[in-house]
């Protein structure tokens, strides 16, 4: 849960902190052997002990259920992300991206997110060319409406409090057009090309990166140049990766050898052959390069029969410093 109430002072307690309860059930063969089963979106009165030793996320445990189906609309999550919302709504016209193809849902009702290449206020005739995001929650489990891409809509919305380009379509009046918003879509069609020193990147307009190969140590390897939603600036992780190219060796080296001081214990349980740390770093491949907008990234090695060939992830900051490394996929 995110959010509960204190009964003796009556105010909201661990809102917007992921909290966690359990309990202890017997074993059975049949009928329910969860012991208690909470509803996705329930409310309900327990009495509980907290963990002496709770992680970052508090942990409880669960004496016993009092009640079952209370209502207080400060729990409300239906209510609390409605209220998110400026009450006033207005009319505006969005150049949608993507098609709307999956629905998530949110408590029982469907939900969708759409990101704008660009949007209008038709009450002031203003243009905004820059990423926008029109939310949209259904009254059932059903989406309402499908949103094709690279279409215009003119909408209903309530502007969100506290984030800025944020929306929420409380009606869809209908596809719409705009000269300038059809001038953003014939220019977000047209392919983009990076050309650098280090090779030609392609800008992939669905997934908002260049995507372009380099020389790595004696072979070559794929590398992702991540942008903003809708953009086409890749300065910042281009940036970094001249830093990397500057020596490649070295980069690869330590990166190799933090992942076999880090995963090695790890490895133990996967691998069945001896193998040092040494051997380690050198088994696993060359790495696919994904850098971020903020100059931050991550390497992908394939991990072959070490580690039942699932992807060793490595991330590392704008300053090329290491840190976490997982296994992916």
């Amino acid at each position: 849960f995110d959010r509960a109430i204190d009964p003796e002072t009556d105010q909201i307690v661990y809102d917007g902190v992921n909290s966690t309860i359990e309990w202890l059930v017997k074993k059975r063969l049949f009928g329910n052997p969860f012991g208690y089963r909470f509803k996705v979106g329930g409310c309900y009165r327990l009495l509980v002990r907290k963990a002496l030793n709770s992680p970052r996320n508090p942990l409880f445990y669960v004496e016993r259920v009092l009640e079952t189906d209370v209502y207080d609309e400060r729990l409300d999550p239906i209510r609390s992300f409605l209220n998110d919302y400026d009450h006033t709504e207005q009319e505006v016209l969005f150049l949608n991206r993507r098609e709307s193809k999956h629905w998530g849902s949110f408590y029982g009702r469907a939900r969708a997110c759409m990101t704008a290449l660009a949007w209008i206020d038709p009450q002031t005739d203003t243009l905004t060319a820059s990423p926008a995001y029109f939310n949209i929650l259904s009254n059932g489990s059903h989406a309402p409406y499908h949103f094709d891409a690279l279409t215009a809509y003119r909408v209903k919305a309530r502007r969100h409090l506290h984030y800025e380009n944020t929306w929420l379509i409380t009606s869809v009046l209908g596809s719409a057009d705009d000269p300038r918003l059809t001038q953003i879509k014939e220019a977000y069609r047209k392919p983009v090309t990076l050309e650098d020193s280090l090779g030609t990147f392609q800008l992939n307009h669905e997934m908002d990166w260049y995507e372009g190969r380099i020389q790595w140590l004696d072979s070559d390897t794929l590398v992702y140049l991540c942008v903003e939603p809708g953009g086409t600036d890749a300065s910042i992780p281009l940036a970094t990766l001249h830093r990397i190219a500057q020596d490649i060796p070295s980069f690869d080296q330590t990166c190799r050898t933090y992942i076999s001081d880090n995963l090695y214990d790890l490895l133990q349980d996967w691998y069945d052959g001896d193998i040092t740390k040494e051997e380690f770093a050198r088994e696993i491949g060359i790495p696919v390069v994904s850098i971020g907008s903020d100059g931050s990234g991550s390497l992908s090695y394939e991990s072959g029969e070490l580690f039942a060939y699932h992807q060793i992830t490595l991330e590392f900051d704008a300053d090329l410093k290491p840190g976490e490394t997982n296994l992916a996929g």
